[in-house]
């Protein structure tokens, strides 16, 4: 099942309906909180953030642009990067 390339899809998706719940949370739901509010924003940028030495080098191996990689690591993280790692998805 982890050797899906429509799993990993779903993911990716999944990692895309975080970055806007947090963004949304951030904004609305928790608004009167201040900056605790943007706590799972931050949390996941630095997640990110930290994942994009590992991308590049595997972007290159793969063919991917290193600004491409940035770009898919600060979106996607890791549902980009292990299932390109295992060869199941393509660049």
């Amino acid at each position: 099942m982890m050797r899906s390339v429509y799993l990993w899809k779903i993911l990716m998706a999944g990692a895309v309906v975080l970055w806007l719940f947090a963004l949304l949370a951030g904004l609305v739901f928790y608004s009167e909180h201040g900056p605790a509010a943007w706590a799972l924003f931050f949390v996941l940028i630095v997640i990110h953030i930290l994942e994009i030495p590992l991308c590049i080098r595997l972007g290159r191996k793969h063919g991917v642009p290193a600004g491409a990689a940035v770009i898919r690591a600060m979106v996607f993280g890791f549902t980009w990067w292990v299932p390109l790692k295992r060869g199941i998805l393509n660049t």
